[in-house]
């Protein structure tokens, strides 16, 4: 497998790392980790956010043949996204958005698009 391996182990490392260790926490402090806004919509928000991100990309680079600007393209789109889908997906609410640094401006900016 060459220096894939190395990729692989890493990849399974973290996995196993976290698998044993929300077992742990979870067999100790009798604490049940919740499941669809923790993992689910998370994941279903990624997907569409790298389809999205694809998708920009693909145009500028099509349109203009610009590497550089399809990604910077690509990222803009990937962040609008994502910060969007978590908000409408009910994935973080306002006391989590207020609890990180500059939330106050976050909140403000998420009612002012309906986002909240």
């Amino acid at each position: 497998m060459g220096i894939y391996s190395v990729v692989y182990s890493n990849i399974l490392f973290a996995l196993t790392m976290c698998l044993l260790n929300g077992a742990a926490i979870s067999r100790f402090l009798n604490y049940r980790q919740e499941m669809k806004k923790t993992f689910i919509l998370p994941t279903l928000a990624s997907g569409i956010m790298g389809a999205a991100a694809y998708g920009a990309y693909f145009l500028v680079h099509l349109t203009l043949k610009r590497n550089l600007l399809g990604v910077l393209a690509a990222m803009a789109v990937a962040v609008a996204v994502y910060g969007i889908l978590l908000l409408k997906l009910h994935c973080v609410d306002e006391l989590e958005l207020l609890s990180v640094p500059g939330g106050k401006k976050l909140v403000r900016i998420a009612r002012k698009f309906h986002l909240l």
